[in-house]
């Protein structure tokens, strides 16, 4: 494939975010479109929480030249973005309908239109900071990110974390693809 997950960890104050920010300044020196979304601190670290940050992250780095008006997406997939993105949803009761289950599958495969959508235009780094709070839902929500973006356009998907009760050490994440795991330490 032409992308690759990177995976920053360390202890807090290591400097796992001082990397990643020279990682994007220098991506963008090379004019790659890039990106980070930050996790909120306090947040549960749900899918919910990556995943909005994640879309809310791209969406602003998608100028109107490049994105289509809403009412050209899919009726399924626009009301996806909306409910990732955090506008309002234009059918409410259909969102409303679904499981949350149904809603983050939902999220992630905006989540992948959108990132497609930028990486075809140029290389895009796309970052996740603090992700260190992440449930196994919103690891999986990476995951198929990954693998239904990663072997198709360049995309280099870059996530800080610390290392302590670190899931992403078990075995497949990332959908079997080859990630590069950094240890930061002292």
């Amino acid at each position: 494939g032409v992308g690759a997950p990177i995976l920053l960890r360390g202890e807090a104050g290591i400097g796992k975010s001082r990397l990643s920010e020279e990682v994007v300044r220098r991506a963008r020196h090379l004019g790659w479109l890039s990106t980070t979304a930050r996790v909120p601190e306090l947040s549960a670290g749900t899918a919910s929480d990556v995943l909005s940050a994640l879309g809310k992250s791209l969406m602003a780095l998608l100028d109107d030249s490049d994105t289509p008006p809403m009412t050209d997406f899919a009726p399924d997939l626009r009301l996806a973005i909306e409910d990732l993105t955090g506008v309002e949803p234009s059918d409410l009761h259909r969102l409303g309908a679904m499981t949350e289950a149904a809603r983050t599958a939902a999220r992630i495969d905006a989540l992948q239109a959108l990132a497609t959508m930028s990486a075809a235009r140029r290389p895009l780094l796309l970052g996740v900071e603090d992700g260190h709070g992440a449930t196994e839902a919103a690891l999986a929500g990476r995951e198929r990110l990954a693998a239904g973006v990663l072997p198709e356009r360049p995309l280099v998907l870059l996530m800080t974390k610390r290392v302590e009760g670190d899931p992403s050490r078990k075995a497949g994440r990332l959908a079997g693809l080859q990630k590069l795991t950094m240890d930061l330490g002292p």
